[in-house]
């Protein structure tokens, strides 16, 4: 089976997946207690997570806190680098 190579906003989601499960990796915050914090439903946060655009201001600001992303890992959410 050929491998689909993926466009550049599913690499974007990737990575944004990818700092936030380090970042509750490193902390020790399971994605429920990380659900509580934002204040958002399990179905939504999931949601945002396939689809990382959905993600609010106030989302990544509370994600990074929580987790302690440093300004790079705030920088990929972003900016998808």
């Amino acid at each position: 089976m050929v491998k689909k190579i993926a466009g550049a906003t599913e690499t974007m989601n990737r990575k944004t997946r990818a700092v936030i499960t380090s970042g509750q990796e490193l902390r020790g915050i399971g994605t429920p207690e990380l659900i509580r914090t934002l204040g958002i439903g399990n179905s939504t946060f999931y949601a945002r997570k396939q689809n990382t655009d959905d993600f609010r201001l106030g989302d990544i600001r509370r994600m990074a806190r929580v987790l302690d992303l440093t300004d790079q890992d705030i920088i990929t959410i972003v900016r998808g680098k």
